[in-house]
């Protein structure tokens, strides 16, 4: 998927877990930028809300790591 112009990758994990990967690009201040992109993306993608306090960046340059919480039907 492409956000803002610059691509992420968005995989499924199993168990409401997903994990995003893209690469800070010009312009980007921060990796909060990224982060926020992210979030975006995998919202975006399952349909569902990202548990901010499940968020885990440690140990993988560009790869964010994220339980959601999807809406009941």
């Amino acid at each position: 998927m492409v956000l803002e112009g610059k691509e992420i990758s968005v995989l499924a994990l199993g168990e409401a877990r997903w994990e995003a990967f893209g690469r800070a690009g010009w312009g980007d201040s921060e990796t909060a930028e990224l982060r926020q992109r992210q979030v975006r993306a995998i919202e975006l993608v399952s349909g569902c809300r990202v548990v901010t306090d499940s968020i885990e960046t440690a140990g993988k340059p560009g790869v964010l790591t994220a339980n959601v919480q999807c809406p009941s039907t």
